[in-house]
């Protein structure tokens, strides 16, 4: 008998999951409000077939949407494509005129929830982002030039090292390195020193690779972070070395965040160098918005948005400077002159940015 009811609870508890999921596919499908918009029908009904494109198909999903050549198209079952550039100000408009909640999925499954990029309510938003904006202002942006300059000439000598060798630089390695001891300085006091490893520290850049081609999978089908964050951290770093090195920056980062509070409140920093955590935990938010992880999330958004994009815009400029000699040979004539001392002498930002040939090579690198 008592088996009879158990087989009993099983039917009724499969036929329940059988209902939700038909329910939610005619939800989407007929009862969304955006169930009107023209799209694929698979793409209303799943995440799936956009993870497929942007997964198994390697981002292709945005030449994707382009092929279907409409105004508005539903691209999965929760968002809209929109191809007007009419629209933008409607759809991006100034908190003047109304005020807009951040997309609630648009951080969903990366657990930076709290970084200031990610944050939902429209004021919660302004209210984080308005201490930054010193720190990224034109004047900002030159507090840590000494460092960059230093760590550019460290850079060229690494490379340097290379010559007369049978040793190969695998481009890809060096720049994320590089671009990782940049912007891991910008953030905080402790920093790996990627530029050092023998061979551009490689696990570095597969950590940042294998962090983007999770992101997709992450976004779409955020419950897949619940048992990450639930395990073992053992286990986690066992079968994934790229979540330990995200875990131990992050780490790194908390704790820095910790140290400068502290140094605020002793009164023992007035010669520290600036940092962006440093930056952040004397800025006026108030202690509710000054824990460490929650700072630490602004850093690791700052890694993650930096490092890999831009250390790819350099490839982009190093490809085509290798293998354009006209390039190369323009470049060369206008930077031979203002370059003359290096590496005894870097020249200011202030000077290299009013190199007209230099900035359309970097501009394209970007493009």
């Amino acid at each position: 008998m008592d088996q009879i009811a158990s087989i009993d609870k099983l039917t009724l508890g499969a036929g329940f999951i059988r209902l939700y999921i038909l329910g939610g596919a005619l939800h989407r499908l007929y009862l969304s409000p955006i169930a009107g918009f023209p799209g694929p029908k698979l793409a209303a009904l799943t995440y799936w077939y956009e993870t497929y494109y942007d997964v198994f198909r390697k981002g292709k999903y945005v030449f994707e949407i382009e092929d279907m050549h409409r105004r508005f198209v539903r691209v999965n079952p929760h968002e809209l494509a929109i191809r007007d550039p009419e629209y933008y100000n409607t759809l991006y408009a100034a908190a003047k005129s109304r005020k807009t909640d951040a997309y609630h999925n648009f951080g969903a499954g990366l657990n930076v929830g709290d970084a200031h990029v990610m944050t939902v309510p429209h004021d919660l938003h302004r209210r984080r982002r308005k201490p930054l904006e010193p720190f990224f202002s034109k004047q900002g942006v030159g507090v840590p030039e000494p460092m960059l300059s230093s760590l550019t000439r460290r850079f060229c000598e690494r490379v340097d090292s290379y010559k007369g060798t049978p040793k190969v630089i695998q481009l890809n390695h060096a720049l994320h390195a590089y671009t990782g001891d940049v912007i891991t300085r910008i953030c905080c006091d402790e920093y790996p020193n990627l530029i050092e490893d023998e061979n551009f520290s490689p696990s570095w850049h597969d950590t940042f690779r294998n962090i983007t081609r999770a992101v997709p999978i992450l976004t779409n089908f955020p419950q897949l972070l619940i048992p990450v964050l639930i395990a073992p951290t053992a286990l986690v770093d066992w079968l994934s070395p790229s979540y330990k090195t995200f875990r131990q920056e992050d780490a790194t980062m908390r704790h820095h965040a910790a140290k400068a509070k502290a140094e605020k409140a002793d009164g023992t920093d007035s010669n520290a160098r600036t940092t962006l955590l440093r930056h952040l935990a004397h800025s006026d938010l108030p202690e509710s918005e000054l824990g460490e992880t929650r700072l630490a999330r602004e850093a690791q958004v700052l890694l993650g948005a930096g490092v890999a994009t831009t250390s790819r815009a350099l490839e982009y400029i190093a490809y085509h400077l290798i293998a354009d000699k006209e390039i190369r040979f323009e470049l060369h004539k206008e930077l031979e002159r203002i370059m003359a001392d290096f590496p005894e002498k870097l020249p200011p930002l202030s000077q290299l940015e009013k190199l007209p040939y230099l900035s359309g090579v970097v501009k394209e690198g970007l493009r």
